[in-house]
């Protein structure tokens, strides 16, 4: 999977680097998910902001609520 110009905007604004953007098909749930680069410097941005926590011993996070917050503004969500 690659990334549109459109789909580089909002990881790219936050500091983001879509670089190496692949799918990777999730065993569990038979639905392709980001990994690589993509994956791993989205997870790693949105830990840093404080919007998801990471589950102990699961591949699992948590979004907070300023997550909620941020992604209802950045990118016009509700939850």
């Amino acid at each position: 999977m690659s990334t549109t110009p459109d789909g580089e905007i909002w990881p790219h604004s936050t500091g983001i680097d879509v670089k190496g953007a692949r799918r990777c098909p999730n065993w569990t749930e038979r639905r392709p998910h980001l990994a690589g680069a993509l994956g791993a410097a989205l997870l790693s941005r949105l830990v840093e902001l404080e919007w998801v926590v990471r589950q102990p011993k699961q591949r699992t996070v948590d979004l907070t609520p300023a997550g909620q917050h941020g992604l209802a503004r950045m990118l016009g969500l509700q939850f």
